[in-house]
């Protein structure tokens, strides 16, 4: 998994100098439960990704979107 990550940034990094029109970017995330869901999970998850898309309609307007995934994880003993 970690081989395939890095392979797909060098591969966007080295398409990006192609499209002079468009802009994209994949990034590491991490996030702090706030909250409600401070009450189920306390701790900060380092399991995160983005991916964000903008093109250039012309040099003044872009048209983009981004996606994020982050997951959370805490294991809890069972509770009776």
């Amino acid at each position: 998994m970690k081989k395939t990550i890095i392979l797909s940034l060098i591969i966007l990094a080295a398409a990006g100098s192609g499209f002079s029109q468009s802009i994209y970017s994949l990034s590491y995330e991490l996030a702090t439960p706030m909250g409600d869901m401070r009450n189920f999970i306390s701790k900060t998850s380092f399991r995160g990704l983005s991916f964000s898309a903008d093109w250039y309609l012309n040099s003044r307007i872009t048209v983009g979107g981004t996606a994020e995934w982050n997951g959370f994880y805490e294991k809890d003993e069972r509770h009776t």
